[in-house]
C-alpha cells in the first residue's frame, strides 16, 4: 500500500509534491488541504522503502474531539512491477466526496455536504492513466 494501516484518526487532506502529474487540473498547490477528507481509519509511515515512492498529501491525524495524536497519515504513489503504480489516497473517505450528494451515507465525524472537484480530478488522473497504460 506504500503506507501502513492504523485505526481511527482525522484530518485535512494536505497536498504536497503538487507537480506530480495525479494533481494535473486539480488547482491543488503544495500546503493546500481538503477539509476533512483523512477520516476513519487512516494510513501513514512508516512509508515502503521505494524511491518510486511519492508522498501526495501527509499530516498529523486528531481524534474526533480535535485532540492532536502522534501519528501521521500518508497519501503515496509508486511504481508497481510490471510497469504499473500503486496509489493509496492514506484514508478510507477517498470515495464519499466524489458525488453528489455524497457517497452512500454520512460517516461519523464527516461533513462532506457536497462533491469535491479536486478529489474528482485526482481519481480522474488516476483512472486515465490506468486506462492509457493498458496492454
Amino acid at each position: 500500500m506504500g503506507a501502513s494501516s492504523y485505526g481511527v484518526g482525522f484530518a485535512d487532506w494536505t497536498c504536497r509534491n503538487s507537480d506530480h502529474w495525479i494533481f494535473e487540473g486539480s488547482d491543488l498547490q503544495d500546503g493546500d488541504a481538503i477539509e476533512g477528507l483523512v477520516g476513519w481509519e487512516f494510513h501513514g509511515p512508516p512509508l515502503k522503502d521505494d524511491p518510486s515512492l511519492v508522498v501526495l498529501a501527509r499530516g498529523h491525524v486528531h481524534t474526533g474531539g480535535g485532540e492532536e495524536k502522534p501519528e501521521e497519515y500518508a497519501a503515496t504513489i509508486y511504481d508497481g512491477p510490471q510497469g504499473n503504480f500503486v496509489f493509496n489516497a492514506g484514508t478510507c473517505w477517498w470515495c464519499v466526496p466524489l458525488s453528489t450528494p455524497p457517497g452512500a451515507f454520512q460517516p461519523n465525524n464527516a461533513r462532506f455536504q457536497r462533491d469535491d472537484a479536486r478529489v474528482r480530478r485526482i481519481t480522474h488522473n488516476i483512472l486515465r492513466r490506468m486506462i492509457e497504460q493498458e496492454p
